[in-house]
This record gives C-alpha cells, structure tokens and sequence, in this order.
C-alpha cells in the first residue's frame, strides 16, 4: 500500500471529459468507480477536504497549489513552478479527434471523424464558471486536437473575459492570429505545442505550424514545443532540427513510452539515441509506466507527457 499523501484534487484541481462531466482528478476519470463533481454546463460542487490520495502514478503537479506536495510529483517541471494567476484549475479533454493519425499517438492511430466533436456550450460554460466564485484556468487538452471544435474561438473570447486559458495543440486547424485577435492574448497562458516531425512532414504542414508559432510569439503568447522521440524519428534528427531552425522554431523532445519494432521504450533508448534526443535517461526514465495504474491513464499520458500548468 502507497503511503497516503494529501491531494488539492477536487479542492482546487478537477478534470472534465469531453461531454462536460467533471471528476476528481484524471486518475478517477476513467476509473470503475469515479469521484463525480458536476458537469461544465450544469454546475460543479468543489471540495472542502483534500483528498487522500495512495495512487502509485500521478501525471498531475499539483505542487502548483501546494509546495509540499512537490516532491510527490513523479516528473515535477520547474519551469511551471511560478505564482499563478488563478486558484481553480480545470483540465478539459474536450475532444479525442485529430487531424493527424499519428503511429504512436495513445488516442488512437484512427481517422479524423468531425461528427464526433461537440460543440461548446457558451452560455451554460459561463453560467458554471460565474457561479463558482473563482479564477478558473481553463486548459483544453485531451487525445485529440483542441483546435478541432468548431467554435472554440468564440467560446474563449467570452471565458477569457474573467478567466484564463491554455491548450495542449498540434498549432494545426486554427488561424492563430484571427483567434489571438478575437480573445484576451494576455489570459492565454501557455500553449504546449505537440509538434509531429513525420506527420507535419507527411502532410505538407510544416509551414502551416510555423506560422501559427510566429503568429503566437508575435502575440507574446508562450509556446512549448515538443517532439515525441519516436525512434524512427532519430535518425532524421539533424533533418528536422535545420528545417524547424530556418522557420525559427525551437523544440525538444520527450520520450517515447511503449513498444516500437518488437523494443519497449523508454528503456530501449541507447546512450547515443538519448544524446541525438537531448535527453538524459533520468528524463527518460521519467515517462515509464508500469502496472494496473498505466492502463487507466493510457489514452491521457500523452496529453501531459510533457508537461502542463
């Protein structure tokens, strides 16, 4: 048994799916038995207590909130350890459609079907976030392409008014520069840019993402981009590092988790793929997950394998 530590899940950090539902933390998401807190649309109840968490594996750093619990963390970023502007944290895997199928993706490596996507409900969505009484940030992420949902500008014009924003994306499917235009650019905190160096390659989008980069530093928006170091990848590294230097983006990678030509990675990684990576196999041991808890975050790991505030 995991000795019990105190969690703010639920307190000040929930995650919601993409029909609105939102749950005590991404491990009780998908869970037999999910901790419930409301829905995006009809209202949330938070907690008053932490939560007495024994998981074995937790992709959410809720050091934010609470220092103590830094050194809980499996993988803790200090370049998010800062003060932050906000005291709610929502996490929304809004969508598990993608405009790319990429081969390692943990969605799914599936076509794009648009039918799938909900569209936001605006006016509900405020309602929520209004009647909670808090600095919300609101970050969209998920298996899929945020970008994806046919009115997500229009949605974050209006929680951008009073809340802040982020977005795991693949900077693909949006005019960045028409969105940054229609919302509040200093409430979009941080984009985590999921940068796919084959599939970009394959489908001629290379530049598509470079521009909306540009678009986003010109707006003074942060962007971290990062690579999955896919294996098949590393021998192109020097490849894709000139072409992305020219268009004046810069990135790193993170590991690859699970089986790649019969090689389970990240501990397949040789010295000399961990050096073409930039890596160190301290970050690479990082993003291993083993056991029963692994399954249940299979499809999230991917979203937050880098990071995210």
């Amino acid at each position: 048994m995991i000795e019990p530590f105190s969690c703010t899940a639920g307190v000040n950090f929930a995650v919601a799916d993409s029909s609105g539902d939102v749950f005590l933390c991404t491990n009780f998401m998908r869970a037999a038995h999910p901790i419930k807190l409301g829905n995006l649309y009809e209202g949330i109840s938070l907690r008053d207590n932490r939560f007495r968490c024994t998981e074995e594996f937790c992709i959410c750093p809720q050091y934010k909130f609470d220092p103590g619990l830094y050194d809980k963390a499996v993988r803790p970023n200090r370049w998010f350890a800062r003060q932050v502007p906000y005291d709610l944290w929502l996490h929304w895997y809004v969508t598990d459609e993608c405009f790319l199928s990429c081969v390692y993706c943990e969605a799914g490596n599936r076509p794009f079907v648009k039918k799938n996507i909900r569209r936001i409900n605006i006016p509900a969505l405020i309602r929520t976030l209004d009647n909670l009484n808090r600095t919300v940030h609101l970050s969209f992420t998920g298996g899929g392409e945020p970008f994806a949902v046919p009115n997500m500008t229009d949605a974050c014009a209006a929680i951008t008014r009073k809340h802040f924003i982020s977005f795991n994306s693949n900077l693909l499917g949006i005019d960045m520069a028409r969105f940054l235009s229609a919302i509040d650019p200093g409430r979009l905190l941080y984009i985590q840019g999921s940068l796919h160096l084959k599939e970009l390659e394959r489908t001629r989008n290379i530049e598509r993402f470079a521009q909306n980069y540009r678009a986003c530093r010109s707006f003074g928006v942060k962007v971290n981009v990062v690579a999955v170091g896919i294996p098949s990848v590393i021998p192109e590294i020097p490849k894709f590092k000139k072409i992305f230097s020219g268009e004046g983006v810069e990135f790193t990678f993170a590991p690859f988790s699970g089986v790649y030509e019969g090689r389970r990675y990240p501990d397949a990684y040789t010295d000399a793929d961990l050096k073409a990576l930039g890596m160190s196999p301290e970050t690479a041991r990082t993003h291993k997950v083993e056991g029963p808890v692994g399954s249940i975050l299979a499809r999230v790991r991917a979203v937050l394998r880098s990071g995210g505030e």
